[in-house]
């Protein structure tokens, strides 16, 4: 699967929209945030393959 930079804002907002309703609204910003550059990372590497 293609990571773009696009995929990868819409799956951390996904990801953040269902933590939101789960969890505090702090927590959820914050998890969202790890979410978000885990998956920017994970697009860079598979990049560098």
């Amino acid at each position: 699967m293609k990571l773009s930079k696009k995929n990868v804002e819409n799956m951390a907002k996904t990801e953040s929209d269902k933590l939101l309703c789960s969890v505090g609204l702090k927590d959820a910003k914050k998890i969202a945030t790890q979410v978000k550059r885990n998956l920017a990372a994970e697009s860079t590497r598979r990049k560098n393959l």
